[in-house]
Formats: C-alpha cells, structure tokens, sequence
C-alpha cells in the first residue's frame, strides 16, 4: 500500500495518483466506471472528428447533409458525456482522497493523545513512587539506633530497588541490583548480597572495576 504524505499536497493535481493510493470509487453500472476513465485524447479524437464531419455539409447532397449531421451531432453527444462522466469522477477521486486524509489526520491526532496520556501516567505513578519512597526514608530516620536505622534502610533500599526495577522494564524477567563498594577492594563495585528486587536466586556475581563506564560515572557522582 502506498503511504499518504499529510504534509501540505494540493488536492487539485495527479488525480490518477489518488487512485494508485487504493481512492475507491465505484460508479454504477459498471459501463459508466469504464467509460470515466477514457484518456482525454479520446474526447479530442471525438470532437476533431465531428467537426470533419460538419465541414463538407454545406456541398454535400440532402441524403448526405442528413447522415454527416448526425454524425457529428452523435460523436459530439459522446465526447460531451466522456468529458462529463471523467469530471465526475476526477471529483469523486477528490472528494475520497480529501475524506481519507482528514481521516488518517485525525486518527494520527487520536495516537499522538493516547500515547500523551499514557506517558503522564507513567509520569504521576513514578511521583508517586518516588514520594512514597521518600516518606520511607524519612520515617526510618526517626529511629536513630544503629539495628534499627539498619533495618529501616533495608526496607527503603528494597523500595527503591523495586521502584526502578518496575519503572525500567516489564514486570517479570528484570531484576535491579544495587552495587557497592568491595570492602575489600575499594577499587571495584559488586552487587550487594541484599541490594537486589525481582530475582534473588542465584544473585548476581557481576562486578564494575576501574576504567568501566559504570564504575567511573559511579564515582564521578560521589566525588
């Protein structure tokens, strides 16, 4: 199928081309859809010919002056209606094309809105989210004992995890992971046993060390 162009296409030219675009117009009965789409030149022919006919009238014979009138008056009548019935469908093409156009407009219009929407949805959930979060952590920030405010920052760490797993994948076959310092080697960061949210089993073994991307723009945020 070939595509609509929706930018600014005059409506007044290439009538053929509209029906190339799969414009389907149908004239009833079947006679009249073919005689519409006889080419000009043939109503050229037509009209080129009655009046070669009308010419000799004049010195022609009553018999004869008769039969080249009829002729003529015959080919005229025809050419007129080609030219009639190829109009009618040249406005027919026009008027289907102009129809399906705004109609392509506005179900393009209908996406746009849909897709908006949806996006401040998404939007307004992520707020949501991000303040219940927040609440979290200013709730476990009441309690200033060391296992207390431990086991407070736990909850709000596997909040957070579970916020961006949700916000930067679908539901199921993601996991986000939380990376930390390696105590041990203050030079790399590992995946937290605890800092993970959608898979548990078997936790991730991945480690950042320095000259990774994520490793230097960790740092670099820390600095």
């Amino acid at each position: 199928m070939t595509g609509v162009n929706l930018g600014e296409e005059s409506l007044d030219n290439e009538p053929e081309k509209w029906a190339e675009d799969e414009v389907v117009v149908r004239e009833s009965p079947q006679w009249a859809e073919t005689l519409s789409k006889a080419p000009e030149w043939a109503t050229t022919i037509l009209f080129m010919l009655a009046g070669a006919f009308l010419s000799p009238i004049f010195t022609a014979q009553n018999f004869w002056t008769w039969i080249l009138l009829a002729l003529a008056v015959v080919l005229t009548s025809v050419a007129g209606f080609l030219t009639a019935v190829r109009n009618e469908r040249e406005n027919d093409l026009s008027e289907s094309y102009t129809k399906r156009l705004k109609s392509e407009k506005q179900a393009l219009n209908d996406e746009q809105e849909e897709k908006l929407r949806r996006l401040d949805a998404s939007y307004m959930a992520l707020l949501e989210e991000m303040a219940l979060s927040t609440f979290m952590v200013a709730g476990a920030l009441k309690d200033m004992r060391k296992e207390a405010l431990a086991h407070s920052m736990e909850i709000v760490q596997k909040a957070v995890l579970q916020t961006v797993r949700n916000r930067l994948g679908p539901e199921t076959g993601v996991r986000s992971c939380l990376f930390v310092v390696d105590p041990e080697n203050t030079t790399q960061l590992k995946a937290w046993r605890l800092g993970e949210d959608g898979r548990l089993e078997p936790p991730s073994t991945r480690v950042f060390k320095a000259g990774d991307k994520t490793f230097d723009l960790a740092i670099a945020k820390l600095v």
